[in-house]
């Protein structure tokens, strides 16, 4: 089946990739990227039947070695700096992407990509993107029921 692209989106609630259009019960997610254009897929409301919402993670390293070892060097002095300098390499783990995945009826998966951010965490409002597309669509399989 063909659909109109522009008159789902003027008509959706636009979230990460993903626009929710309530009245004519469509979502469209949109895998379009800098090198593939008009990269869309259509889904019915009600062929979805399962969501989950993954976040990737990876570690950050963050290096304050210099102000780390300025300070041990101070305190004592040149075993003090290399103490320093090695306490000023921190590495945590953070999430770096928001990912739900849709399921439907034909067993078919279908990706939601909220956000990608490589080397970086996530900030608030990314996270409540992702968490609101999970949301929307849990909603949606609700009402399927």
């Amino acid at each position: 089946m063909t659909y109109d692209i522009k008159a789902i989106k003027k008509n959706a609630e636009h979230l990460g990739n993903a626009y929710f259009d309530d009245k004519d019960k469509l979502l469209l997610i949109n895998h379009s990227t800098l090198l593939k254009h008009n990269q869309y897929e259509v889904i019915k409301y009600e062929d979805i039947m399962y969501c989950y919402v993954d976040e990737s993670d990876g570690v950050q390293t963050t290096n304050h070695s210099l102000g780390y070892a300025t300070l041990g060097a101070m305190v004592g002095g040149f075993f003090g700096a290399m103490v320093g300098a090695a306490a000023g390499k921190q590495q945590r783990k953070v999430i770096t992407g928001i990912q739900v995945q849709v399921m439907t009826t034909d067993q078919k998966e279908h990706y939601i990509d909220c956000v990608k951010l490589p080397d970086a965490k996530l900030n608030d409002i990314h996270y409540s993107t992702g968490q609101a597309v999970g949301s929307k669509v849990e909603e949606i399989i609700q009402n399927n029921l």
